[in-house]
């Protein structure tokens, strides 16, 4: 057997051992990506199921709200536990919305209740933050849900606390943001996201 048959024997049995630790290689590759994508489904399906739990519980906060326009619940929500609810209304011991406008129609009144409502009530969103200020809670990196879209200024406050990902259930005809917050929010990872039911 000469040097060139011994070389092209030896090259073959490397390439048939490639070859080997290839398809052998693309088996484990193949079944690390199905042990992914198992695990990655079960972390949604799992998120899935808790945001559809954390809107419910944001649905019956939003309950409590005497607003006569919008009754809107917020949760927040960090490692998977509520630490923060919050209601839309006004400060505690005045009177509410739904004893100003009594016969609320809104073609009619629209424009009025807004009016008062900013000048009076507090939103939802910024009724939780505020029970996380008053009490020390952190909230840095947490979710919040909202029943309905946070408006633009409770949206700022939103992203100034840290809040990493915000749902909402029904958008707000009168959100508006701002291309710089939106910018803002794409740089930084804020995550906005409306669910439906």
């Amino acid at each position: 057997m000469n040097n060139k048959n011994m070389v092209e024997i030896v090259m073959d049995d490397m390439n048939k051992k490639t070859d080997a630790a290839l398809k052998k290689q693309e088996k484990l590759d193949k079944i690390v990506m199905d042990d992914m994508n198992k695990k990655t489904d079960a972390a949604l399906k799992k998120q899935e199921k808790l945001d559809k739990i954390f809107m419910n519980t944001a649905d019956q906060f939003a309950t409590l709200s005497h607003c006569v326009s919008h009754q809107v619940g917020s949760v927040i929500v960090k490692d998977d536990r509520i630490i923060a609810t919050g209601y839309n209304g006004t400060p505690m011991g005045m009177v509410n919305c739904d004893q100003i406008f009594v016969e609320y129609k809104p073609e009619e009144y629209r424009e009025a209740h807004t009016e008062w409502s900013n000048a009076n009530e507090i939103h939802a969103e910024m009724n939780a933050l505020i029970f996380c200020a008053k009490n020390g809670i952190k909230i840095e990196n947490a979710t919040i849900y909202s029943t309905v879209q946070p408006c633009q200024h409770c949206l700022k406050n939103l992203i100034q606390v840290g809040i990493k990902r915000i749902v909402y259930k029904i958008p707000y005809d009168k959100a508006v943001h701002s291309i710089f917050l939106t910018k803002h929010m794409q740089k930084n990872n804020i995550i906005i996201e409306q669910i439906k039911e």
